[in-house]
């Protein structure tokens, strides 16, 4: 029988591997201060919600990419992942990599939404919405994403 404890221990393991890897690559989404960016401590639900996906080949896209430090830690964390990125910015076309491609394009336009969703083949597996942090840009996204 598995003790909690030993459940517990594991979970902050990992959960210390992905906010590494978040500080590592210098985005506040780790729990610790990083540069003058005050730490936002979302790694931990990440991985509460997204280490069962870890080794598969998921499809992840990041809305928002800013400096694209956690475009390189969503490649560090999945190693066997397809990353999509967008962002209104055309600088952040240089964020792609031979796993990572970049989309540039706002998030409220349905239309540019649903051009990224045809040319990403299949399913998209989990969203992350860093984007425009306002309930309509959200909600465009996410009827977008999900077809509603």
């Amino acid at each position: 029988m598995v003790k909690q404890n030993d459940v517990n221990e594991k979970l902050n393991q990992c959960v210390n591997d992905l906010d590494k890897l978040a500080g590592k690559y210098g985005t506040d989404k780790c729990t610790q201060k990083v540069g003058d960016l005050s730490p936002k401590g979302y790694t931990v639900q990440y991985y509460r919600y997204l280490s069962q996906l870890r080794d598969l080949p998921v499809k992840l896209l990041e809305i928002g990419i800013l400096a694209g430090a956690s475009l390189k830690m969503w490649e560090d964390f999945f190693p066997n992942a397809r990353i999509y990125g967008i962002d209104i910015n055309p600088e952040c076309k240089q964020y792609e990599t031979e796993r990572t491609k970049v989309f540039i394009g706002d998030q409220t336009d349905r239309e540019f939404l649903r051009s990224v969703a045809d040319l990403v083949d299949g399913q998209i597996d989990v969203v992350v919405d860093d984007g425009g942090h306002k309930r309509a840009s959200t909600q465009s996204a996410w009827k977008s994403c999900f077809h509603v």
